[in-house]
């Protein structure tokens, strides 16, 4: 769990990847900047698998030209017809002027 199997256009604007560039990799492997953050989505996959259950929650990923942002996450479990967990949908904003804000 954790492949990447589709991207948006609004994924590529805030991230710099194409669909083409980062679909089938592990999301994990690819977007998040060290091993604190990589935690982070283990347990978030971790929780939504145990519990069937989406969750929303900020982290910092990495763009394609290197840059970290933070993130605000909303995850959601994709269900098969017998109610077991075959995919995580996830929507995401990018909050890094907010962020930037709140420290200030």
């Amino acid at each position: 769990m954790g492949k990447i199997l589709y991207w948006n256009r609004g994924a590529e604007n805030i991230l710099g990847y194409t669909a083409e560039e980062i679909i089938d990799y592990q999301k994990t492997d690819i977007l998040y900047p060290d091993e604190k953050s990589r935690a982070t989505a283990r347990e978030a996959i971790a929780f939504i698998l145990k519990n069937k259950k989406g969750l929303n929650g900020e982290i910092q990923e990495i763009t394609k030209d290197g840059k970290t942002i933070w993130v605000k996450l909303t995850l959601s479990p994709k269900l098969d017809e017998s109610g077991e967990v075959i995919g995580i949908l996830g929507i995401g904003e990018n909050i890094s002027q907010r962020k930037v804000a709140e420290t200030a």
